[in-house]
């Protein structure tokens, strides 16, 4: 932690940045870290393909993630199938 104050609550540079992530975050994830993720997507793909962080979209987890797609892709009455293992929260 010492080496890297940043990454924690610790040291002058730790405090404001744990304040900033502290407060309210946009819902699709913090803009820093969704525009790593696409520059790590264009390293694995080999710069195939092309991501835009703002079409990014993060969650905490695969429940959140199902749950987020459900919204999204499913009509009222619709039923889904989720194959195990899962997580039975």
């Amino acid at each position: 932690m010492e080496e890297h104050p940043e990454a924690s609550t610790w040291g002058q540079l730790g405090a404001p940045r744990f304040r900033e992530n502290a407060l309210f975050q946009d819902y699709h994830g913090l803009l820093s870290f969704r525009t790593a993720m696409a520059s790590f997507m264009e390293q694995i793909r080999g710069g195939r393909a092309k991501f835009d962080p703002a079409r990014v979209v993060l969650t905490a987890g695969a429940t959140a993630a199902n749950e987020l797609l459900t919204f999204i892709l499913a009509n009222p009455g619709d039923a889904l199938l989720v194959p195990t293992p899962y997580y039975p929260g």
